[in-house]
């Protein structure tokens, strides 16, 4: 998506991420090739390459694929996974499937294994100076699925300890000079109420 406007280019991927992956996913495992969408060339490069220090990324849809995880979850519980499931924090979903948050914790780490990284996440990290993961997943969750990946962030932010995005409060301090990836509404809105791009 090639626009100057790079509010209109995250809408769009946004839309068009809802509209096809994930309504593709409730009927059908999706199987593809296509990661990312790249949101005029020029203009994120010129962001990234503008002295950015602080680097926050969502992780789930951004850096790892969890789907397949959520999936397995879910359709043991006989619920067909859609849209509304991606936007919930780990203690909303508990509350939603009448678990305790700690027992939904343990099911989702042993699903670890199904999880897969996003294609070019990792060499994309690498690139990165300060990494900051800010997610609605709870800590022991995000720290299983880290250590599976090998994956390491300077700071770690979940909803064990902050309230859950959009309220960006977790990630203030780290605002300055800072460029937040994300893959739903929810993160454009939190980026939107931090003031970061």
């Amino acid at each position: 998506v090639c626009y100057d406007d790079d509010t209109q280019n995250i809408k769009i991927s946004t839309d068009l991420f809802n509209k096809t992956y994930l309504s593709k996913a409730v009927d059908k495992e999706l199987k593809t090739r296509v990661s990312f969408a790249v949101f005029d060339a020029y203009n994120l490069s010129a962001t990234i390459d503008a002295d950015k220090e602080n680097f926050i990324f969502d992780k789930d849809g951004t850096i790892l694929n969890t789907y397949p995880a959520w999936k397995s979850i879910l359709l043991r519980k006989g619920i067909k996974i859609n849209e509304e499931h991606f936007s919930m924090s780990n203690k909303e979903l508990a509350q939603f499937l009448h678990m305790r948050l700690e027992d939904l914790e343990q099911e989702i780490i042993k699903e670890t294994k199904k999880i897969r990284l996003i294609p070019y996440a990792k060499q994309f990290l690498a690139f990165c100076k300060n990494k900051i993961l800010f997610t609605n997943c709870t800590l022991p969750v995000t720290i299983a699925q880290l250590k599976e990946k090998g994956l390491k962030f300077s700071k770690i932010y979940t909803s064990t300890n902050y309230p859950p995005k959009p309220n960006p409060s977790a990630i203030m301090q780290h605002t300055k000079k800072a460029i937040y990836f994300g893959d739903s509404k929810t993160d454009q809105e939190t980026a939107k109420r931090a003031g970061v791009d």
